[in-house]
């Protein structure tokens, strides 16, 4: 393989990592979007679910920086190394969060308020 070929794919397999990391804290906002509109309705018990993937994908988040170097990463190779460092990435939870609270949601609708 071509020292060109090997940037190409270090620069790739970056790339997945940070959508990977903007994936993880976009539904990591839509949690707690959800749990705060739960717990706004008296619904604490039901956003249990939400605040341990909350939890989880936080902790992951914790030890993949706890992982990295302290300065900002100065190459490619500095960041596939800090990647590696940290345990394989998890994967997202498929739990439906277009739309906010989906059950929560529906008791916006019927009593008027949102």
């Amino acid at each position: 393989m071509t020292m060109q070929a090997t940037n190409v794919l270090k620069s790739l397999w970056v790339f997945s990592w940070l959508l990977f990391f903007l994936q993880l804290l976009d539904e990591n906002d839509q949690l707690v979007r959800c749990i705060t509109e739960y717990q706004q309705k008296g619904r604490v018990t039901e956003c249990v679910q939400y605040q341990q993937i909350l939890h989880r994908n936080l902790v992951y988040l914790g030890t993949i920086a706890d992982a990295s170097p302290n300065s900002p990463p100065a190459t490619t190779t500095t960041l596939c190394e800090a990647a590696e460092v940290s345990a394989a990435p998890v994967s997202l939870v498929k739990v439906d969060l277009s739309n906010s609270c989906p059950s929560a949601d529906k008791e916006s609708a019927a009593t008027g308020a949102l």
